[in-house]
């Protein structure tokens, strides 16, 4: 996390549980929504964007001069509580519940998935204690975990079946406590939404013994809208059925009509068009190799199809593995070949040819568009909230062209 300045004293946050807050006798009260791009104070900044369930949860990304960071979170209230790293890293919300503790948590790979259950016997936060649990494909765990107080925050250490798991946590109030876990470089934060578009949260890291603060000033909400193209004509964004960071686009320009989807990934949606079908994968830089996620039009409302590429070079010949939105496997070869400013795929999957053209996002990502006929690719950067900046380009392109929008509603 960016080093920010640290707080001498607590701050006496509440936590509201439950999907809706609601006053002492008087009627439901609608959550906010982190959703969208938010400056830092300190440099950078962090994109807050719905996870696939939901069901509360938060992808987080932060771009700061400290370094990059990922995390995932729980909308409780009118607190996101979030587990960050380097890596992956998890968070728990624990409460008081009868003579123990109850906790649910999840991690960023599991966030299409139930909500982990753990359970803590003893009515004291700290100290040694067997633990049970269920992880989010409901398989079962026991073992044992060490809670103690280090200067404000708490430590957290559980030994179980599969090995040890650090975490470390800020108490809410007397009877909760939210706890990033996780290995190497993580930690917890608690942003408090109640101040709109100005947000403070406290933080810590897994080495820390106090919790520092991070404001932040929202530059944009999501994408979701109607956007004035500069060079002519409107572009239509909607979130997708599944709600996952997948959104439907539709132009309406003066060289004719045109359909899309996007996945939104770290303030930037990346996005497939075309005149008819046509599909976006997102594809980083894997250990020795490449890893993908991806969507078409008609998948919408299905799992992201995944793909892998053997080789940690980019351009050339790759033996691929995936699986399709469907859950069946597939396997055969792409070849990458730069032409200019962007790239050419053309994959082999059994008897089918498929072809691609992607636009590179810095040395270690791809936005990738495939399909048939006239199609391209698009990224359109939100950080600039209600006036953005895009690239895009065709499949037979060589070069990527600008596209200015303004939300117009």
């Amino acid at each position: 996390m960016p080093s920010l300045a640290r707080a001498a004293s607590s701050l006496s946050l509440v936590l509201a549980l439950g999907g809706v807050a609601r006053a002492q006798g008087g009627p439901a009260v609608e959550l906010p929504d982190p959703t969208g791009v938010w400056a830092v104070e300190g440099g950078g900044t962090v994109a807050v964007e719905p996870a696939a369930r939901g069901d509360g949860r938060f992808h987080l990304a932060w771009d700061t001069p400290a370094g990059k960071y990922e995390g995932i979170g729980l909308l409780r209230g009118t607190e996101l509580i979030v587990g960050w790293g380097r890596g992956a890293a998890g968070v728990m919300l624990a409460r008081r519940e009868g003579p123990g503790w109850a906790g649910v948590w999840t991690t960023p790979g599991q966030a299409d998935l139930q909500l982990g259950e753990e359970a803590w016997p003893g009515a004291d936060l700290l100290g040694a204690r067997e633990v049970t649990g269920k992880n989010p494909r409901g398989t079962a765990y026991r073992g044992r975990v060490v809670a103690e107080r280090r200067g404000d925050v708490v430590h957290v250490r559980w030994t179980t079946g599969d090995g040890e798991h650090a975490g470390v946590g800020l108490a809410l109030d007397a009877e909760r406590v939210a706890i990033g876990f996780g290995a190497g470089n993580f930690g917890v934060i608690v942003y408090d939404l109640s101040g709109g578009d100005d947000v403070t949260g406290r933080w810590c890291a897994q080495a820390d013994e106090r919790f520092g603060v991070e404001k932040l000033r929202r530059r944009s909400r999501g994408p979701s809208g109607v956007w004035a193209v500069e060079a002519g004509g409107t572009l239509t964004i909607r979130p997708a059925p599944r709600g996952d960071r997948r959104y439907l686009c539709a132009w309406d320009a003066p060289s004719g009509a045109y359909e899309g989807i996007g996945l939104l990934r770290a303030g930037r949606l990346l996005v497939g068009w075309g005149k008819g079908a046509a599909g976006v994968m997102i594809a980083r830089r894997d250990g020795d190799g490449w890893s993908g996620e991806w969507v078409t039009p008609a998948l919408a409302d299905e799992r992201l199809g995944a793909e892998a590429w053997a080789g940690a070079a980019l351009e050339g010949e790759h033996a691929v593995t995936g699986t399709n939105p469907t859950g069946t496997a597939y396997r055969g070869r792409v070849v990458v070949e730069r032409k200019g400013d962007v790239l050419h795929l053309a994959w082999t999957v059994g008897t089918e040819e498929h072809v691609g053209v992607a636009i590179p996002l810095g040395d270690d990502h791809l936005a990738i568009a495939f399909g048939r006929g006239a199609f391209g690719v698009a990224v359109y950067d939100l950080s600039g909230g209600d006036a953005v900046e895009g690239r895009w380009c065709a499949r037979k392109g060589e070069r990527t062209s600008p596209e200015r929008l303004t939300r117009s509603r």
